[in-house]
């Protein structure tokens, strides 16, 4: 601060003195240690937005999705809970949105993060009226081979909507 308050006096000194007077020193050293300050504030809060940006993730489990949003909430939705989807089929990477009974909801874009898998298991649900239990090992086999030949996109993509996904659910 001295430093500051030294190099802006002798800054002014050093000029015209006919423009500047003593008291005009205190105005423009307040205005520089605004300036510094306004930066630092701006570089703090630009650091958090990042770090807080840097931890959003989806995760897709064998029988979930999980998303930690940016302030750090997370949500968990298992596939038995999924009363409803929205495949967005115009947006990069296809935005695919599941929703629970209870008002849960979890966004994310299916090139991403595995949202195929996520398809597959929406896909067989809808085809056979039911949950199926995807830690069984023929089921998840078969969810990822749906899921890696095109299949359920192209089911999804042709449904691109549901809400009625929780009725006659059966494990």
């Amino acid at each position: 601060m001295f430093c500051l308050w030294f190099s802006i006096q002798a800054w002014i000194y050093s000029q015209d003195t006919s423009l500047f007077s003593y008291e005009d020193t205190a105005w423009v050293f307040l205005l520089a240690l605004m300036s510094l300050a306004g930066g630092i504030f701006l570089s703090s809060l630009s650091y958090l937005m990042i770090m807080s940006l840097k931890n959003e993730y989806v995760e897709t489990g064998i029988d979930y999705v999980e998303k930690r949003g940016r302030l750090g909430k997370v949500t968990r939705v298992f596939f038995q809970e999924i009363s409803s989807y929205d495949y967005d089929v115009d947006s990069e990477g296809g935005v695919l949105t599941v929703g629970a009974a209870d008002g849960r909801e979890i966004s994310f874009e299916v090139d991403y993060y595995r949202g195929d898998y996520v398809m597959a298991a929406i896909a067989i649900r809808k085809a056979n009226g039911r949950w199926f239990d995807p830690t069984d090992e023929t089921v998840h086999q078969r969810l990822v081979q749906i899921a890696s030949d095109g299949t359920a996109r192209r089911y999804i993509k042709a449904h691109p909507r549901d809400d009625d996904l929780s009725v006659s659910c059966g494990s």
